[in-house]
């Protein structure tokens, strides 16, 4: 409980603050007493289930990003720092780089070596995938079909779809992946 009472206080007053908002303002905005937005913001207290959502509501976030851990404007995460998970003894390496968790949202960076192979797992139902090729050439058969993608190809799919990865080439074939949720992609369509 701790622990959640600070990332209330600093993802509150970090929020507050970049509105340019006094607390009045903000308390008045979610019709709660300065005192107890007060108490929010020093990790005080425990506010009820409908102060936080009245805050939520006038600050326009959800509940739960004002209890997550809070996100700091910058970060730099060194190259030995992203995760890496190896497959195939190596041959297959996928790069987190999406370290902080964002629900439906979903980027890697997908090294095969000549040869090796990787079986896609299917995304929530109303997601989309777009392999963007960065070297070489990486074959894709997703809903059944195959495609070819080279450097500087987009390859756009269902994420739910049944998909595979095959490094055909003699030399490594990289690609980034990213896994937006339906109506994310809609919304970048329009």
């Amino acid at each position: 409980m701790v622990k959640l009472s600070r990332h209330l206080a600093e993802n509150v007053l970090a929020l507050r603050r970049n509105r340019g908002w006094s607390q009045q303002r903000l308390a008045d905005l979610a019709r709660i007493p300065r005192s107890t937005l007060a108490g929010m913001e020093s990790g005080g207290g425990n506010p009820s289930l409908n102060n936080l959502a009245a805050v939520a509501t006038a600050l326009h976030v959800s509940i739960e990003e004002l209890l997550a851990k809070p996100r700091y404007a910058s970060r730099l995460i060194a190259a030995a720092d992203v995760p890496v998970q190896r497959e195939r003894g190596g041959a297959v390496r996928v790069h987190d780089l999406l370290p902080e968790r964002v629900r439906g949202l979903e980027i890697i960076r997908l090294e095969l070596d000549a040869g090796a192979q990787r079986k896609g797992h299917p995304h929530l139902p109303g997601t989309r995938e777009y392999l963007h090729g960065l070297e070489g050439q990486i074959s894709v058969i997703a809903a059944g079909e195959l495609f070819a993608v080279n450097a500087g190809d987009v390859l756009a799919f269902p994420g739910e779809a049944a998909h595979s990865y095959l490094n055909r080439s003699s030399h490594r074939a990289c690609a980034i992946s990213i896994v937006v949720p339906l109506s994310a992609a809609q919304e970048l369509q329009s």
